[in-house]
């Protein structure tokens, strides 16, 4: 009950949630979790029976393909939002929506360590794999060591500007025979509207005991490590989504090309849907018409040779992710360590006291050639 009220409370403070909360119905999706399927059913349909909560159910739409029903990606989890009775009676009870962090702190993790199944394709675009429970070893003991050891630290610095209540990292492709905590592994900022939901603009915005941050990107990260599978130092003195014959104009669609290619398990043949959507509500245009898939393919390709390879390997996104996200927190780990440094990542990037800049620097590249063999381009935005 506390856990539910408070994320509706928090909620009214989202300009972009709109005091909504989403959360699937599934059981499967409360595997692993602290509240199980039944307890949250009793404690959600007594919320919507006396009218403190409204509820707008999930749905998923379908086709007919050949004779066969099959769902589409256009699908919206179940989403909560508090009545105004709710709301007037937390008022009374000195508990205001717009202090709900205050009433409601959102705790660290009670479990870090998490491990999904492999992802699944619905229409084109890709499915989160499910939650897998496992049974602990001195080798997930020592990763969700690691974890707690970060969100304890991070814990006790004030950040300004941005919601962090700890790390989980995520592990995918379980379900593989040959998984061996391997697959996937980055970190996930724990709980709603966190810092890692924010635009990099508003994220350079935030204070970490009252000092101001700097954010630090490795360019191109999957693309250099995709690279370096083969031995090959990519080489980044220029902008990589600058293509070929496209220009400066098409950067950030070659962008959305490399992040779905290395997204997917081979080249692609059309855009992702979500992909389509979202381009055509920032355009009103189709992106197949402005971009069709097959021109910035043949661009990337003569840019970058060794990309005919991609799909080929025994090796996919999974992989990649697992090596950044190994040189990533390795990084964290050190400045905690060495420096009594705090830092905050989104995923290819690291967030620091922007005092600590040539520190953080140095070390990233540092881990970053450990683990890849090859060093990568960093490029940092201070406000």
């Amino acid at each position: 009950m506390e856990g539910f009220l408070g994320d509706l409370l928090r909620a009214q403070n989202s300009e972009k949630a709109q005091g909504w909360v989403y959360r699937s119905l599934r059981p499967g999706s409360f595997t692993g979790e602290e509240v199980g399927y039944r307890a949250f059913t009793q404690v959600k349909d007594g919320l919507i029976e006396r009218g403190l909560v409204e509820i707008m159910l999930g749905w998923q739409k379908w086709t007919n393909a050949f004779g066969t029903a099959l769902p589409t990606e256009h699908r919206k989890a179940t989403r909560f939002r508090a009545t105004e009775e709710l709301l007037r009676a937390s008022a009374v009870h000195g508990v205001a929506a717009a202090d709900a962090g205050a009433h409601f702190p959102l705790g660290l993790p009670a479990h870090p360590l998490q491990l999904r199944a492999s992802s699944r394709r619905s229409g084109r675009d890709k499915e989160r794999g499910r939650p897998m429970r496992f049974d602990p070893t001195p080798q997930t003991e020592e990763l969700e060591a690691q974890l707690r050891e970060l969100n304890e630290f991070f814990d006790q610095f004030q950040l300004r500007g941005g919601m962090h209540r700890g790390f989980n990292r995520v592990f995918n492709q379980g379900d593989l025979p040959d998984f061996n905590w391997n697959k996937g592994g980055r970190l996930y900022s724990h709980g709603p509207d966190n810092y890692q939901s924010l635009s990099s603009e508003h994220r350079l915005l935030m204070t970490i005991n009252g000092e101001p941050v700097c954010e630090i990107d490795i360019r191109a990260s999957y693309l250099t490590i995709f690279h370096a599978w083969f031995d090959v130092q990519l080489d980044l003195s220029s902008d990589p989504y600058v293509l070929p014959g496209l220009g400066p104009e098409a950067r950030n669609i070659a962008k959305l090309w490399f992040v779905a290619t290395f997204g997917n398990d081979g080249h692609l043949t059309r855009w992702p849907e979500k992909i389509v959507r979202d381009y055509r509500e920032q355009t009103d245009r189709g992106l197949g018409q402005d971009y069709p898939i097959k021109t910035i393919h043949e661009a990337a390709m003569k840019a970058f040779p060794l990309l005919a390879h991609w799909g080929d390997q025994n090796k996919g996104w999974a992989d990649l992710m697992y090596a950044e996200s190994v040189a990533m927190i390795w990084t964290m780990l050190d400045l905690m360590r060495e420096h009594s440094v705090p830092t905050l990542t989104v995923h290819d990037s690291l967030i620091v006291p922007a005092s600590k800049r040539a520190l953080a620097e140095e070390q990233l590249a540092a881990r970053y050639r450990w683990v890849t063999q090859v060093t990568p381009k960093l490029v940092t935005h201070l406000n």
